[in-house]
């Protein structure tokens, strides 16, 4: 029976399991003839597979631990450029802070409107809203129809707000248009009231109003329209003036030295938020494989130990069916007097004993900053 096989690239071994059927098929149909060498044989294969086995673990500890050894080298040496990187995302975060609190500063010393816009543009909205109604009342007392109404109504609840706001802001950017846009107000006013006087004499020859049964001159209607609208205009006007600031050259480019400290400030602190996250996981990777490789050392003696209780049960197995089943059972017991000693390679121990002393050096790095045990037990006071 053979458990191995030789090749060029080294030994072929049969698993533990395939041993433990091929030896209990040997057993079942071994012949007494061959009884006295079988069962020493058979006890060496299966303890030479276990240590098979062991070897197998002992080269898979020794490559997790060069692997390890090599990521740990690579973090540490990129610890101190990922800590020089951090140093010089807080140093422009710090200048990126300077700049925006000088642009903010410059900011909170311009002009500020005495209302704000928001405010400005609901006054605007609300007095739009009361053109409709005011309007039709003013039309039909003319005698209009109520559709005229409602049209003329609503083309002037948008017009004449919207101008009045345009006025504003333009005369608060040009102070010396102010004078010019009330002349111009005022001439639109004169120009409304002669449209009312011309609508009131053209309904009267029509004999709407006759008809409808009213009986208004122009001149009531007339001055009702222009004071009310001279009122919305007025204060539309006065809110659209009274929401901004005359913008000049300097405020524009203080303004915009805002908005690029504030992006500057938003990109710098990304970055140093990532420079940060980059460190503390090469930080944690460091601390964090101390543990990992005392878990693997764990793992690798446990399942050392069992493949250990593994091949002892599977001997016991074999030397149980062999003294069954054989006729010659003196030969057989005789031949069993050297049972194997199955326990943890030599080879193993060592690998073992070299992972689990890179954990302790790991460890007192990890809480100590350091490996020197006597300047670990001078700082704690043992010398």
């Amino acid at each position: 029976m053979r458990y191995k096989e030789k090749s060029k690239t080294g030994f072929k071994s049969y698993s533990l399991v395939e041993a433990r059927c091929q030896a209990i098929l040997d057993a079942r149909v071994g012949s007494p003839t061959s009884a006295s060498g079988e069962p020493v044989q058979h006890q060496r294969d299966v303890r030479y597979l276990v240590e098979i086995s062991h070897a197998r673990l002992g080269q898979e500890l020794v490559d997790k631990m060069s692997s390890l050894r090599s990521d740990i080298g690579i973090l540490r040496q990129e610890k101190p450029r990922l800590k020089e990187k951090l140093v010089y995302a807080n140093r422009t975060l710090d200048a990126a802070c300077d700049r925006y609190a000088k642009a903010e500063d410059a900011l909170l010393e311009l002009d500020k409107p005495q209302i704000p816009l928001a405010l400005a543009w609901v006054v605007t909205i609300a007095l739009s809203m009361a053109e409709i109604p005011l309007n039709s009342f003013i039309f039909s007392l003319f005698g209009g129809t109520k559709t005229d109404t409602l049209i003329m109504a609503s083309g002037i609840c948008f017009a004449i707000p919207l101008f009045s706001h345009l006025a504003g802001i333009e005369a608060r950017e040009n102070s010396r248009l102010g004078g010019k846009f009330w002349q111009l107000l005022v001439i639109l006013f004169v120009f409304l009231a002669g449209v009312s006087y011309l609508r009131g004499l053209m309904m009267e020859g029509m004999g709407t109003q006759e008809v409808l049964g009213v009986h208004v001159s122009w001149v009531l209607p007339g001055i009702m329209f222009l004071a009310a609208n001279l009122l919305i205009v007025g204060v539309s006007y006065w809110a659209s003036y009274a929401s901004h600031v005359k913008e000049s050259r300097k405020n524009r480019n203080i303004r915009d030295a805002f908005k690029r400290a504030s992006a500057g400030l938003t990109i710098a602190r990304r970055e140093r938020d990532s420079d940060e996250t980059e460190l503390s996981k090469a930080t944690r990777r460091i601390e964090t494989v101390g543990d990992e490789l005392r878990k693997i050392c764990d793992d690798v003696r446990a399942k050392a130990e069992e493949h250990c209780a593994y091949g002892k049960h599977l001997v016991s197995i074999y030397r149980r069916t062999n003294i069954r089943w054989r006729k010659d059972g003196e030969k057989v017991i005789e031949s069993f007097k050297d049972e194997p000693d199955f326990t943890v390679s030599e080879s193993l121990n060592r690998a073992l004993n070299e992972a689990y002393a890179l954990v302790t050096k790991l460890e007192m790095q990890r809480d100590y900053g350091t490996d020197d045990l006597e300047k670990i037990l001078r700082d704690a006071g043992g010398f």
